[in-house]
């Protein structure tokens, strides 16, 4: 099915851009927060694909600022790294309980969501369920990772240039 054809985006290249620019990738915006030292961010993963979760774990078990914990650990976690192709009801009913729980500062959890599409008509549930950073899946990398679950956990945000579009539009 059409990503278009439902008002997804492909959220790396921002493809229902009607400017002439193609699928050529565009890089997400990031919104630096400082870059704290001290205790790692606990980090889990929630996805229905095994294979990339297991990717996305192994990324985060060798990031010095990281600490991966299983998702039965929720308790601890400061960031959610979610990940999935495209958001859809069923992925935003997951996430929405887990982006509301508490984490340990007793601030509200957050969420990064690695995806390979978004619709526009979603983007306010995903950002009340606590999402915030939205990573492109073929740009996420290790190093992308690390600086998406830090940033976060500091207050800031990474979005892509098609999301803040959309916002402000």
């Amino acid at each position: 099915m059409n990503s278009q054809a439902n008002g997804a985006a492909d959220v790396a290249t921002g493809s229902d851009d009607q400017s002439g620019r193609g699928n050529r990738p565009t890089p997400p915006v990031v919104r630096a927060a400082p870059s704290g030292k001290g205790n790692p961010v606990v980090v889990t993963v929630l996805s229905d694909d095994l294979l990339s979760a297991d990717g996305v774990i192994t990324h985060l078990k060798s990031i010095p600022a990281v600490r991966y914990v299983p998702l039965d650990e929720l308790d601890a976690v400061d960031v959610v790294l979610v990940v999935a192709v495209d958001v859809s009801e069923q992925r935003l009913a997951k996430m929405e309980p887990v982006g509301k729980a508490a984490a340990p500062s007793g601030r509200r959890r957050f969420i990064v969501l690695i995806a390979d599409s978004i619709s526009e008509r979603h983007l306010g549930r995903i950002f009340a369920s606590g999402v915030v950073g939205i990573l492109p899946r073929r740009t996420a990398s290790r190093d992308a990772i690390a600086h998406a679950v830090t940033t976060s956990r500091a207050g800031g945000t990474m979005l892509p240039e098609q999301t803040i579009r959309w916002l402000v539009a």
